[in-house]
């Protein structure tokens, strides 16, 4: 094994002592918080290094020069593909069911990052680094196995935990393992595992809607599910985010698939055994309900707002650093200042986090959650905000 596989030195910089208090922590949402995030991982691991296992069985049948040439041009298939693919979703008003859209296309599948994932893919699929895949080696300047939660968006490190790196990796060795298979002639099935993995997830396409060619594409997916009729879809490599979560899948029921993919709602409202997925728009309207502050309090009688409101409290913050607590979650919801200087609508993007702690007397948090901005955000990892962050209405709940 040439693979990095022992525990690497992580700088955590000013999270470290935040994070080791929280693995030691009383509250039962943080501990079981912190064991889904490790068994993620190691679940991301193990997937990881079995791919390389299936890889390097080719080793010894193949020329280096063809199977670079041979991934360079699926790659480039399959960008066209998938361009096509999302073209026709954008227009899948035409369709012939009405609702098309609004029913069938989930959200993970409409803001789906094939484009940046290929891109990656193939800027770390250099000759070199494909060398040195198909020897047992990481890519370099890539390491696995860490000993806790990665920072989100820490790129002075090798780990390939919280940016893209991880998914960049995934997708490598998918074409690899497809590629060395097909110049060896021997058959191998990529997505067999799907149901069961922490590193890809089947986004089953929209009845009726046939993309041309699509087979061809390396992440197609057609077989049969639980001996029903065979699932067209689309498999995607993720580094356990996706936009909407599992919202809108059936395959996996109301649970959703162990080691699917979240988001950082989607995550908190499963997190807190919430019956009902929720956004940060109706933990906003739950908190101004709750605190009688102004603003857009959504419809009367919304089930996900009454049940937020069931569920947690708004706390009153008069002293960050005594009053916000590890197990509470941040709610955060940005404004256009210009437009709604007293934020009393609904704001233009959120995000919603676990508490881990805090530092710098109250005003700086650090979060476990979900959170993706490709390349260098990506994944199930700690964050740091700032209490009190210009264009940023920040929540407490608890």
């Amino acid at each position: 094994m040439k693979r990095t596989l022992e525990k690497i030195d992580y700088d955590y910089g000013k999270a470290k002592d935040v994070i080791e208090q929280a693995y030691l922590s009383n509250e039962a949402v943080v501990q079981n918080a912190l064991k889904q995030e490790s068994a993620t991982r190691t679940r991301e691991d193990q997937e990881l290094h079995g791919l390389y296992e299936d890889i390097i069985k080719f080793q010894e049948e193949i020329d280096y020069e063809v199977i670079f040439t041979e991934i360079q041009n699926q790659i480039d298939l399959d960008f066209k593909l998938t361009e096509a693919l999302n073209e026709g979703l954008k227009n899948a008003n035409g369709h012939d069911k009405p609702d098309f859209v609004q029913n069938q296309v989930t959200w993970s599948l409409k803001t789906n990052k094939f484009k940046e994932m290929l891109e990656g893919a193939k800027q770390l699929l250099n000759m070199k680094n494909l060398s040195n895949i198909l020897e047992d080696r990481l890519p370099e300047d890539y390491s696995m196995n860490i000993k806790t939660a990665p920072i989100c968006g820490e790129s002075s490190n090798t780990a390939i935990y919280g940016n893209s790196k991880a998914t960049y990796l995934k997708t490598a060795l998918f074409y690899t393992k497809k590629v060395a298979s097909v110049v060896t002639n021997n058959t191998v099935k990529l997505w067999d595992a799907v149901d069961q993995s922490a590193i890809m997830h089947l986004l089953p396409l929209p009845t009726k809607y046939k993309p041309e060619n699509f087979s061809e594409c390396t992440f197609s997916y057609n077989q049969p599910y639980n001996g029903d009729a065979s699932i067209e879809g689309v498999v995607i490599p993720h580094s356990s985010y996706a936009f909407g979560g599992q919202r809108g899948e059936s395959r996996y029921g109301a649970a959703g698939k162990q080691f699917g993919t979240e988001d950082c709602s989607s995550w908190i409202a499963k997190l807190f055994g919430c019956e009902n997925q929720f956004s940060t728009v109706h933990q906003l309207y739950a908190h101004r309900k709750q605190s009688s502050s102004l603003g857009n309090v959504g419809e009367e009688g919304d089930s996900v707002v009454d049940e937020i409101n069931s569920r947690f409290n708004s706390v009153k913050v008069s002293d960050p650093q005594k009053d916000i607590k590890a197990g509470m979650v941040l709610v955060r919801r940005k404004f256009d200042m210009e437009k709604d200087p007293k934020q009393e609508g609904n704001g233009i993007g959120g995000h919603t986090a676990l508490i881990l702690g805090t530092a710098d007397n109250g005003q700086t948090i650090y979060t476990l959650g979900f959170n993706r901005n490709m390349p260098v955000k990506e994944g199930f990892g700690v964050e740091e905000f700032k209490y009190q962050d210009e264009g940023i209405k920040s929540m407490i709940m608890r």
